[in-house]
């Protein structure tokens, strides 16, 4: 698998676990959790910009990626920046199950996503 898309699918794997966030956040005290959240997928995981990372992807794929960015970016503004009130805000858990659709609509005969 590409690299590209397997940074994606471990991006959306944080993305859709409370339970891997809350690890992450109890193993490593000093980062700054919120913060690595938001650049696991703007950052590390989806480029929208970038034209070669888009042709990794049939336009089915495409597509639902974009739904997924699009709502992540508008919510970004409403994000508690505190761990605990992040993982409790509707705003993130919203943002947890959309990332959970994404990976199940993803899932199976359009590329092979390794289960975790």
């Amino acid at each position: 698998m590409n690299e590209y898309k397997k940074n994606l699918i471990d991006s959306l794997y944080m993305l859709s676990s409370l339970e891997k966030q809350t690890r992450y956040h109890a193993e490593v005290p000093m980062a700054d959790v919120p913060c690595e959240l938001i650049s696991i997928w703007f950052d590390d995981g989806f480029y929208v910009d970038d034209v070669e990372f888009r042709n990794l992807f049939s336009d089915y794929e495409w597509n639902t990626l974009l739904e997924f960015n699009d709502f992540y970016e508008s919510i970004l503004s409403k994000l508690p920046e505190q761990f605990e009130a992040l993982i409790i805000s509707p705003y993130w858990l919203d943002l947890v199950e959309k990332a959970k659709e994404l990976l199940a609509r993803l899932e199976g005969n359009l590329y092979q996503i390794p289960r975790k």
